[in-house]
């Protein structure tokens, strides 16, 4: 997918439009600043794109059944709101030749950003049943100092819907980009109260793995999350491909429902000490100026715990498309 491709307005700003593209009972219906995501007529997912926003991002994430397991935006009464920037589903990454593209603050005295934002700057493309987006990657001085090229792919079953992500980081400004070591990173899901570890939630991995505890930096080709909501299983995987830098890739998989595949991390997950501040190197990569470095997940909405949706076959089969 080319730059100029990903940067294609499609229909007039501001204005809802009808259904853009239709592939079996998945299609797309833009609006200023949305793009939503549609399975027959219920919708299941939107892309979120506006100035408002520091990052692109998808909420809610909902199974096929109708139950949404992402934390609402804000969060709901009774979730807990801790980490205002954790919506839905998104990508960042906590230092990229030093700015923070995964938290969001400001200075107390000036009110002026101090952290990074990811700006889409022109309407993504909307092609049948895929999105694609331009970010500029801007400091807080608001210098932009690359691009990410973010394209979901929607699909599924009467089972599951699937999220076929590419996340294409470019060191395209004359400059390289420097991957700093950090766990707040990656392609990252924030997920309601009852996949919280407290509160009952199953947390496994491709190896067998469970609990937080065990998944935390440790890798694994897939990480689900499972829980009961509505009465109902339901649950989230994240599922690494085979082709990505550093595979299989190293988990931010927390206990209170967010989970993030990270291969940037290395030195971050290895920090045991109390009070450790010393900067992590390890997980430290560069991109050189003129290229970019490209990953491909697939993201399981699934009805039914993981065994139920059979992730670890997804797994297999997803590892055997050709990545190009």
């Amino acid at each position: 997918m080319n730059r100029r491709r990903a940067i294609t307005v499609l229909g007039a700003a501001g204005l809802v439009t009808a259904l853009e593209a239709k592939t079996g009972k998945y299609s797309l219906r833009k609006e200023a600043g949305k793009i939503h995501v549609l399975a027959g007529s219920k919708p299941f997912t939107t892309f979120h794109y506006a100035a408002e926003w520091d990052r692109p991002y998808l909420h809610p994430l909902v199974t096929p059944a109708g139950i949404e397991m992402s934390r609402g935006v804000p969060p709901r009464p009774g979730e807990d709101s801790d980490h205002a920037w954790h919506r839905g589903m998104w990508w960042g990454h906590g230092d990229v030749s030093g700015a923070d593209f995964w938290r969001e603050r400001v200075d107390k005295n000036t009110g002026k950003k101090t952290t990074g934002r990811i700006v889409v700057a022109k309407p993504p493309a909307a092609d049948k049943t895929t999105i694609t987006a331009l970010g500029e990657l801007t400091a807080a001085d608001g210098v932009v100092i690359g691009h990410v090229e973010e394209q979901f792919r929607f699909s599924g079953n009467e089972q599951c819907h699937f999220i076929d992500a590419s996340i294409a980081i470019m060191a395209d400004r004359d400059r390289d980009l420097v991957m700093g070591d950090s766990d707040d990173g990656g392609l990252a899901i924030r997920l309601t109260t009852e996949f919280e570890e407290k509160h009952g939630a199953t947390l496994l991995n491709s190896e067998g793995q469970k609990g937080t505890a065990n998944l935390w930096g440790k890798p694994a080709r897939w990480v689900d999350y499972s829980a009961t909501r509505n009465g109902k299983p339901c649950g989230v995987a994240i599922l690494d491909h085979p082709s990505n830098f550093r595979y299989p890739t190293q988990w931010h998989a927390r206990g209170y429902g967010l989970n993030s595949a990270n291969p940037f991390a290395a030195g971050s997950f290895k920090r045991t000490a109390k009070g450790d501040k010393s900067k992590p190197i390890e997980g430290d990569w560069t991109i050189r100026r003129g290229t970019r470095l490209a990953f491909r997940y697939r993201v399981v909405l699934h009805d039914g715990d993981a065994a139920q949706a059979g992730i670890e076959r997804m797994q297999r089969e997803f590892g055997k498309i050709d990545p190009r």
